[in-house]
């Protein structure tokens, strides 16, 4: 929630970033063009294809094609993909857990990260201005779950990477970024009994770490 404008920005993990205002009307989609059409299970709604941001650089110019039908990135700009908790901000940019799952739409290409991005929505652009963790590679991959935080008391990131598999090994972990610096000041690696916490079959009793938040210390 937006209370700036009271608009509302949802996280659709198979589709994109959208932003809804208050009395239901579209103001923009944050995700590749690539199949984009009319709205609607059946198609037959409105165009979609003018509320998609353009991915810009920071002097305001369009990447190429590939990037903005997210079939590559730069090194300056990737598009969120399977991603989590949307929020705002004191800035008013967005914030948000890139997963990265089917990156690209394939599914080798595996890093997860935080991201900012500064949305011009008079110019329907976008340009990403922060990214922590493309640089961890797989070993910082989740494919669901997890979150990132804005900490204003100590101007930090709080980063949760909540389900990461190396072969039967299943951890999460958290990762506190100095915002200014990109440095961690603080991680914690938690590791899983089990794969399946209770020992069924269910993926809903797969342990996972679904959000993390720094709590003040008062006592």
């Amino acid at each position: 929630y937006n209370p700036s404008d009271n608009s509302i920005i949802v996280s659709g993990k198979n589709q994109g970033l959208i932003k809804i205002s208050w009395d239901d009307n579209l103001k923009w989609i944050m995700a590749p063009k690539r199949n984009w059409g009319k709205s609607g299970r059946e198609g037959k709604g409105f165009e979609t294809k003018p509320y998609l941001l353009t991915a810009v650089d920071s002097e305001g110019k369009p990447y190429d094609r590939a990037v903005q039908d997210g079939n590559e990135s730069s090194e300056e700009f990737d598009f969120p993909w399977g991603m989590h908790s949307p929020s705002i901000m004191p800035d008013g940019n967005l914030l948000v857990f890139d997963n990265g799952a089917f990156r690209y739409f394939e599914n080798n290409v595996h890093y997860s990260r935080a991201v900012i991005y500064k949305i011009n929505e008079e110019d329907k652009t976008t340009e990403q201005i922060w990214q922590y963790g493309k640089e961890r590679g797989p070993k910082f991959f989740s494919t669901i779950v997890s979150d990132a935080d804005y900490l204003a008391n100590s101007n930090n990131i709080l980063v949760t990477s909540g389900y990461l598999k190396q072969g039967t090994k299943l951890s999460a972990k958290l990762v506190e970024v100095d915002y200014e610096t990109g440095k961690e000041v603080f991680e914690a690696t938690l590791d899983f009994k089990s794969e399946h916490g209770n020992k069924s079959g269910s993926w809903g009793q797969t342990d996972i770490l679904y959000r993390s938040e720094r709590l003040e210390l008062r006592y």
